[in-house]
């Protein structure tokens, strides 16, 4: 596969959902960690829900150090 081939806009375009898919999510994450914080009368960590995305263990990486300082 040349690069010309690969590198179009409907490729970018991909690549720029899956960025947004990624932001959404985790955000979407920390919202419901919020709410089930105070749902629960803040015995939840709210930084489960960012932690909780197991397609990217970046996130949920960066939870832990969040967490730990």
């Amino acid at each position: 596969m040349s690069a010309s081939s690969f590198l179009n806009l409907e490729t970018l375009g991909i690549l720029a959902l899956g960025l947004l898919a990624f932001g959404l999510d985790t955000v979407a994450g920390l919202l419901f960690g919020k709410l089930m914080s105070v749902l629960s009368g803040r015995t939840i960590n709210p930084l489960i829900g960012a932690a909780g995305i197991s397609a990217f263990p970046m996130a949920g990486r960066l939870a832990a150090q969040v967490a730990q300082e």
